[in-house]
């Protein structure tokens, strides 16, 4: 039912969340399409940014990456 299906989403997301560190440049260009920030896929896939990358960003190191917005550097 629903409530499994739920529950299942939240145990898949878990470990992504713990695998961030880990994730590919390909799975950052798959999670960027997720939070509808697609306009950021070319520019991350040319800096080859991995998920160790992002964990270590902050706010002036998106700036510096291009992330041109507050807004979406905090999605």
């Amino acid at each position: 039912g629903k409530k499994r299906l739920k529950n299942t989403e939240a145990v898949s997301t878990s470990r992504l969340v713990l695998a961030f560190e880990n994730w590919t440049t390909e799975r950052v260009l798959w999670w960027l399409e997720l939070l509808d920030l697609s306009q950021y896929k070319l520019l991350f896939s040319e800096k080859q940014v991995t998920g160790r990358l992002l964990a270590q960003t902050d706010a002036k190191g998106l700036s510096l990456l291009g992330v041109a917005t507050e807004a979406d550097q905090w999605r």
